[in-house]
């Protein structure tokens, strides 16, 4: 399975302290998707993400995510340019 590593903060509705944990995290990709037209990006689950926060040994991330994401959202739409694609 392709994954990928996040390498500078995703701009994302968030306080900074959870943008900046996003950095050097890997997550598996469900699929590369276009971002309304523009750049290309790579989905992730949500569920996959709040595991690889707890993974990394930085469960408060997880927390907040689970807390402050909206009710429903399944998966994170991360931009090319914000990541490192490793097949």
């Amino acid at each position: 399975m392709s994954t990928i590593k996040i390498i500078s903060a995703p701009k994302i509705d968030a306080p900074e302290w959870v943008r900046k944990r996003f950095v050097g995290t890997e997550f598996s990709i469900i699929s590369e998707e276009s971002l309304n037209c523009e750049p290309r990006g790579y989905a992730v689950s949500v569920e996959a993400a709040i595991h690889a926060f707890k993974e990394r040994g930085t469960p408060w991330v997880s927390w907040w995510l689970k807390d402050n994401i909206p009710q429903g959202q399944k998966k994170f739409v991360f931009p090319e340019e914000i990541c490192e694609y490793r097949a």
